[in-house]
């Protein structure tokens, strides 16, 4: 097991409770499970549209994916699979740390590929909130990412959503 990885989705997870308790403070709202994962499974949804010339056979003229924005787009999802993470771990009393270890732990090898992708979609969409940040880690893989990759967009992404709550977003 990496280290580094178990420091850097801890502080993530922290980074991601900062940022929704700024967004709820703003829109003067609460955490909402059903939302979270609705809002999840759209970012999917952009993703996959994202990673269409890996899928779409029918379409000669199909855009050549696009490295950098099927990064932000998997980050995208990071986003509320975080959320939807730590208000998980709080509710059942589980460190966060001792979570994360405990992930990595199961992770699986994943063969990069469309068919590893679509198998990751599914486990997500019907994952129980305490093995989601497993499912997704293997979704990254199947993107041929790894949690490096992810960490240096989130902190990219994570400062952008700060920036737009700034401004009004």
């Amino acid at each position: 097991m990496n280290k580094e990885n178990v420091v850097n989705l801890v502080k993530m997870l922290d980074m991601q409770r900062k940022l929704d308790e700024r967004i709820y403070q703003q829109h003067g709202c609460d955490y909402d499970d059903t939302r979270c994962h609705l809002a999840m499974l759209d970012e999917i949804g952009e993703l996959t549209h994202e990673i269409k010339s890996d899928w779409c056979w029918w379409k000669k003229s199909q855009k050549v994916k696009n490295y950098e924005k099927t990064l932000e787009e998997l980050v995208d999802i990071w986003h509320f699979a975080l959320s939807i993470t730590y208000h998980y771990l709080d509710d059942a009393g589980i460190d966060q740390e001792r979570h994360i270890i405990d992930t990595l732990e199961i992770v699986k090898d994943i063969e990069p590929g469309i068919e590893s992708y679509w198998q990751c979609v599914q486990d997500i969409v019907c994952s129980f909130n305490e093995y989601l940040i497993c499912e997704l880690i293997e979704l990254t893989y199947s993107l041929k990412f790894n949690l490096t990759d992810v960490y240096g967009m989130y902190m990219l992404k994570n400062a952008e959503n700060f920036r737009r709550q700034e401004r009004g977003y």
